[in-house]
């Protein structure tokens, strides 16, 4: 079986990725691509749009519009005591995350498996010794890609520093030195970001996409088709 990694980078298109995978559950299973719950709640609402043959629209929980990233906040909360975010909420530990998309994978036999979420750029930088097992364990007997898309650091910082802004969050300006803040994290490190995605998954096909090239391709849904083949 294929599976394929989106790990972000932030401000890249990767809430409209989930959107439509979330969104096209019934329609990409039907072509044998899974796009796997985590809990409860993905389970039902997939089991519905499967029962009744079409695809479920409007206002989605977040943790089924983007169960990856409720996997990721989870295994960085174990390595790392990181703090979940609180729209993210009422979480199974990671071992249940991680079984509960096997048994989906095995029960429904897909060609091809889809795991996105940008925060998995952030398991790069905290709590990765604790977390990098646990990821090569998991996926590494699988035929595996990667996709990450970033973005000009100038224009990231701008976009990523906005939007921590918009909710609620109290920085100075990045013009007044909140940009050194971000210096030793995934927010900057990009390099980092790729060297230890690659020791997890050596045998993994790895695209990192310019994400100017992914906005004149079409964006980031179209481009992540097309690279993940």
């Amino acid at each position: 079986m294929k599976l394929t990694l989106f790990i972000g980078h932030h401000k890249t298109g990767s809430t409209s990725l989930q959107t439509y995978l979330a969104e096209n559950y019934q329609r990409l299973l039907s072509k044998s691509i899974l796009y796997p719950a985590v809990d409860a709640k993905g389970l039902a609402a997939n089991l519905a749009s499967l029962l009744r043959g079409h695809d479920l629209k409007g206002p989605m929980n977040i943790n089924i519009r983007e169960p990856h990233n409720a996997l990721a906040f989870v295994l960085l909360n174990e390595a790392n005591n990181f703090i979940i975010p609180e729209w993210h909420q009422n979480l199974l530990s990671g071992f249940q995350m991680f079984q509960l998309i096997e048994e989906q994978i095995k029960a429904l036999g897909p060609e091809h498996t889809i795991l996105c979420s940008e925060v998995m750029t952030l398991m790069s930088e905290k709590g990765w010794d604790k977390i990098m097992p646990r990821i090569h364990k998991r996926f590494n007997g699988y035929e595996c890609s990667l996709v990450l898309n970033l973005r000009r650091i100038d224009e990231y910082l701008a976009s990523w520093h906005l939007q921590r802004l918009k909710f609620g969050t109290s920085h100075a300006p990045l013009r007044f030195g909140a940009h050194r803040s971000y210096y030793r994290t995934a927010h900057f490190r990009y390099d980092q970001i790729v060297s230890r995605w690659s020791s997890a998954l050596p045998e993994a096909r790895f695209v990192v996409r310019n994400y100017s090239d992914v906005v004149r391709s079409g964006g980031t849904i179209a481009d992540f088709f097309r690279q993940a083949k």
